[in-house]
Order: C-alpha cells, then structure tokens, then sequence
C-alpha cells in the first residue's frame, strides 16, 4: 500500500517542489481510497480537508467562487484524468468564498493525504505554496479570475484560512 501512495505521488507535479525526504514524509499521511462511478468524493459544504491526488479515473469538478466586490467570481466545471491531478483545497481557503465538489465519472482510486498529520510546517508551507497556485490556475483556467499577479495577491489575501 505505501508503494502505492508513493508512487501516484511521485507522478504529481506537486513532487517536482519537493525533495525525496519530504516526498515520503507527505506519503506517511497518505492512504488510498476506492470511488464507485458516480459516487460524490467532495461535497461543497469544506468540511473534508484531505488533498486527493488521482491514480487512475476520471473526476469531475465543480468549482465556485464569490467575492465582495472583487474582479473574481463566478462557476466553473472541469475532468481530470491524469495521473497525479490533485484537488482540495478545502485547507487553504475560507468555504463562504470557494467551493469544491468533485464526482467519480468512472471507477476512482486516489490517495487522500490528511495533512494534520503531516507534522513538518516547512513541507506544509512548500505544499500550501504549490497549491495555492495551483487552485489560481484553475479559476483562470475557468474564467473565474483575471490572469494577473495582483489577481493571485488577493486571492491569498481573501481566501487564505
């Protein structure tokens, strides 16, 4: 099982920022799961706040966002289907500004990572960092928010638990 984890680790491009010690500290927090097709993986309400990396399947997403009187805002839906796509940033950002809910199209296996029991805060920050940007992209990717870095300086500034 822990073969397992690494190695849809390793296949994340969230392992490019991260050396091999600190790759295996985040997999010690990893475990695998199994989704049927159709079965809710994520539901808006934030309440689950484990980061899932894709190991096989495809995963709809549905991302909304809301911002008093900001640039940013709006819905968006997208598929993922590489291996190491990841999602939930449910850690990262305030539930009343985003929301995530993803759906098992297919058969699912994921590695969900409970980070509260990651224990190094340097590793966190790296991750925090990365996924941050991460979840900028998609909401530029979906039209959401404007392709700037001020856009991105906000988005830390607002959503930012």
């Amino acid at each position: 099982m822990a073969g397992k984890v690494i190695q849809t680790l390793r296949s994340s491009p969230l392992a490019a920022s991260l050396s091999e010690a600190e790759l295996r500290l985040l997999a010690n927090c990893g475990r695998m799961l199994d989704f049927s097709s159709g079965q809710s993986i994520l539901d808006a309400t934030g309440q689950d706040e484990r980061l899932f990396v894709l190991r096989r399947g495809q995963v709809k997403l549905y991302l909304a966002m809301w911002s008093e009187g900001g640039q940013c805002g709006g819905d968006t839906t997208f598929n993922l289907e590489r291996a190491g796509d990841i999602f939930g940033w449910a850690t990262w950002v305030r539930p009343d500004r985003i929301t995530l809910e993803a759906q098992a199209l297919d058969p699912v296996s994921l590695v969900a990572l409970d980070l509260d029991r990651l224990g190094d805060s340097q590793v966190f920050f790296k991750i925090s960092q990365w996924m941050l940007q991460s979840l900028y992209a998609r909401l530029q990717e979906g039209g959401i928010c404007p392709p700037n870095i001020q856009g991105l300086l906000k988005l830390k500034q607002l959503f930012l638990v």
